[in-house]
């Protein structure tokens, strides 16, 4: 239990560590030259030198606007804090009367950029991680492992809670069943019968999957308790005859239209040496021993880490819940790390139907922007360029951070 305690928190620490790439400053600093001592004056300024650097790393801006026939699409700030300096060289010196001036080059830390260039927008995004369906029950069985269905969705909100997202935990969330395919978008019916109200307005993403898995190589029928029999399946540990596989599909919905994003299979296999006919229970302390849960417990640390760097640099989104006159109120706020000043676009969703009467969702941008005047913990008001009912911005809309 204690190694699994560990593993958990290096995965908790490797989340929280920034992604990083240096830029260089070149900042001054000056010191009065006292009693001749140049030494101490060269300390002095290269620290004030350091100083300045910093201040300049710190409010560093990342901007998003574009403007397409003359009309703004996309409108948003974010400011940065970058604070460790490396690599600092004394490129110049000089005295003036009794001043002693250095320049100096340092390093600088910075977020590193997404996909599209620009750097991740530090915003909490919530997500709430849902159930692990069982698509062959029969298989937790052996070792009474059931509690995985809702035990993986604790073990994962746990390592991403020093990550960059917010998680809330919904292991009795069950929206897959056993069926071969997920569905490629959920009903709102379906995610409203398990999230509540606020909860749907501030969670951007689902996180389910299914167990596809969970059998042995070579198993053994059900029999009582045999004294020679589990002694030499205690001796025989090492043999591949004892693997037990574990293959499961990871699926991410976005909440707001009910499509799913992204799928990705993970496997693994490991030995499973517990006697027939005991009751292991997914998540004791005898299943962590088993090689085969160690071999789970990697496999759900890169499933951690999967779900951290996906949504990493996912623009934020936040539902609107009510308009009057130009102001609109959002579902989100300090907690998500909004700040007044924020310019949000405002996106409308539409659902249309194919031939077969599925239902596909688009987010199509209005074109507006909400900038944010006040902002408590889990709710915002913001200002519209006009008067919301002029502007066609109504409750349910979506306000996207680019």
């Amino acid at each position: 239990m204690l190694t699994r305690l560990c593993r958990l928190l290096l995965l908790c620490l490797t989340l929280a560590i920034p992604h990083v790439a240096a830029i260089t400053i070149e900042a001054e600093g000056s010191a009065p030259i006292i009693n001749n001592d140049l030494d101490q004056a060269r300390e002095l300024a290269v620290s004030r030198a350091r100083e300045q650097a910093s201040l300049q790393g710190s409010a560093w801006i990342s901007t998003t606007q574009e403007v397409r026939d003359g009309i703004l699409e996309i409108d948003n700030m974010r400011i940065n804090s970058l604070t460790q300096l490396n690599n600092i060289r004394i490129i110049d010196e000089y005295i003036r009367g009794s001043l002693l001036t250095v320049r100096i080059l340092a390093e600088v830390e910075a977020e590193a950029g997404c996909a599209n260039g620009q750097p991740p927008l530090a915003y909490r995004k919530t997500i709430a991680i849902g159930g692990f369906s069982l698509a062959r029950p029969a298989d937790a069985s052996h070792g009474n492992l059931q509690g995985i269905q809702q035990g993986l969705a604790t073990i994962i909100s746990q390592s991403l809670q020093q990550s960059t997202l917010n998680v809330i935990d919904r292991g009795n969330l069950q929206l897959m069943g056993n069926q071969d395919q997920p569905p490629q978008q959920l009903s709102e019916g379906a995610l409203s019968r398990h999230l509540n109200h606020a909860q749907q307005q501030q969670t951007q993403f689902l996180v389910t999957g299914i167990i596809r898995d969970l059998s042995l190589h070579n198993p053994a029928g059900p029999r009582p308790p045999n004294i020679l029999l589990d002694t030499y399946r205690r001796l025989d540990f090492a043999s591949s005859k004892h693997l037990r596989n574990f293959v499961l599909d990871l699926y991410i919905f976005d909440t707001f239209t009910g499509q799913m994003m992204w799928q990705q299979s993970f496997a693994t296999a490991g030995r499973w040496n517990r006697p027939v006919h005991e009751k292991t229970g997914f998540g004791s302390p005898l299943f962590w021993q088993q090689d085969f849960g160690q071999k789970v417990e990697a496999t759900l640390q890169d499933i951690s880490r999967y779900i951290d760097e996906t949504l990493m640099c996912e623009p934020f989104r936040s539902s609107i819940t009510h308009t009057e006159g130009n102001e609109a109120w959002i579902g989100a706020g300090s907690l998500a790390g909004l700040k007044p000043g924020d310019r949000l676009s405002v996106y409308r969703l539409y659902t249309h139907y194919d031939a077969n009467q599925m239902p596909m969702s688009e987010l199509r941008n209005t074109r507006q922007t909400l900038t944010l005047e006040d902002v408590q913990p889990t709710m915002s008001r913001g200002r519209l360029p006009a008067d919301s009912n002029t502007l066609n911005i109504q409750q349910d809309d979506i306000v996207i951070a680019h």
